[in-house]
């Protein structure tokens, strides 16, 4: 039989699913934002269809764009553009800061549902949480410093791309189609496609900056409980070498380098619990029962107490003492290093199908596929509330376990 995995293990394999989550929760925010910028092209495409036509014959041939009818029509599209450009980050920066809220929440969840004694956590404030976003960069700029530069270059590349298709000598429908592409390739052959791709690298960087700055607050704000965190890379086909070299390296809390490294990364650092955590503080209600019994059988006694104040005249501190030292033992095991298939293999075949959708689910867990065969992501789209219900399963089968664990020999 295998050795009980201890609430470190548990921990860890709660926050890799909760970074498997935000991965899809990232997804989701990519695509709303995206669905935005998509009914800007569909009001460009109405424009240059209706309005290349007026353009003077010199003019739709690439050979003056200074009449006045050409920058009227390029200062609208460009107006029309950049409006959607700011929604989009506008929904943006709102998604974050309600993942910043939670991200919080969910630290001193799944700590707090880890360790065996009843925590009090210090959290940080919403203003300081808000301005996470606001003013710290990932990437080397702000948010704000990304949607501005961001919006000049998807300006300019439409602004290029209706130039070009003039100079060429080009009809108003292959104009068209080099600014937004074509519904056959869902746009993705026209100019605005890079765009969509740099929103979703944006959206992943940006998830997984501020999750991590949160969960760093957090762990600051509480240094005396969180002592030590593990970097923990998801291993597979996409993972960088720099990640991967950096899995389940341990650092003291704050430092050594904290995710995302690069653009798209998905790693994140976990926290371990120290059985210094456990000192005087109060155990919670399962552990309290759960030790009473196994004192209980090692005293011999015949029935076993309701509480600590039932124990026989002259046991409460040889109690004390049990109770403490198991505690302690069960909660200082560091966890053990597992890579990423092999943590995802011992997930529950719903959570294995929601990451990799139904029929590559069934070729991984059949042993047909491996993970280095999937480079891509599978499985649903998550809101943040659906994400925090996943968590929630997650957080309450995490206790469940460590119960069942801790009462093993």
């Amino acid at each position: 039989m295998s050795d009980p995995l201890s609430p470190n293990d548990l921990i860890y394999s709660a926050a890799l699913g909760h970074q498997v989550g935000l991965g899809r929760y990232s997804a989701k925010v990519s695509e709303d934002l995206i669905a935005i910028l998509d009914e800007s092209e569909r009001e460009i495409k109405d424009l240059l269809e209706k309005r290349l036509a007026n353009l003077s014959a010199k003019t739709l041939a690439g050979r003056d764009f200074t009449t006045d009818r050409y920058q009227n029509l390029i200062g609208i599209i460009r107006e029309l553009r950049a409006e959607a450009m700011a929604s989009a980050y506008a929904q943006l920066g709102s998604d974050l800061r309600d993942l910043v809220g939670y991200e919080v929440g969910f630290t001193a969840a799944v700590i707090g549902a880890g360790v065996p004694v009843i925590v009090d956590f210090v959290t940080p404030t919403a203003a300081f949480l808000s301005s996470l976003v606001t003013e710290r960069p990932f990437e080397g700029a702000t948010l704000k410093a990304w949607a501005a530069a961001m919006t000049q270059q998807d300006l300019e590349r439409i602004t290029r791309a209706i130039q070009n298709g003039m100079v060429q000598g080009e009809g108003i429908e292959d104009i068209v189609r080099r600014v937004v592409g074509t519904n056959v390739f869902n746009g993705a052959d026209g100019a605005t496609q890079a765009t969509r791709t740099q929103i979703a690298s944006i959206v992943r960087t940006a998830v997984n900056a501020y999750s991590n700055s949160a969960r760093q607050a957090m762990f600051d704000q509480n240094a005396d409980i969180v002592d030590i965190e593990i970097f923990v890379a998801t291993l597979d086909a996409r993972t960088t070498i720099l990640c991967a070299s950096l899995d389940g390296k341990k650092f003291k809390r704050g430092e050594g380098p904290i995710p995302p490294l690069h653009f798209r990364c998905r790693s994140t650092r976990v926290a371990v619990m120290l059985d210094k955590l456990i000192g005087d503080r109060p155990f919670k209600a399962g552990y309290e029962k759960l030790y009473l019994r196994l004192f209980a059988d090692e005293q011999g006694l015949s029935k076993v107490p309701r509480n600590r104040d039932a124990l026989p005249r002259g046991m409460k501190g040889l109690y004390d003492d049990f109770a403490r030292g198991k505690a302690r033992e069960f909660t200082g095991t560091l966890p053990a290093h597992t890579d990423f298939e092999s943590w995802i293999k011992r997930q529950s075949p719903d959570f294995v199908e929601n990451y990799f959708g139904k029929a590559r689910a069934d070729l991984f867990l059949s042993g047909k596929l491996n993970l280095k065969q999937f480079i891509d992501d599978g499985g649903r789209k998550l809101t943040l509330k659906q994400l925090a219900a996943m968590d929630k399963a997650g957080l309450k089968q995490l206790e469940l376990d460590l119960l069942d664990n801790a009462s093993k020999p």
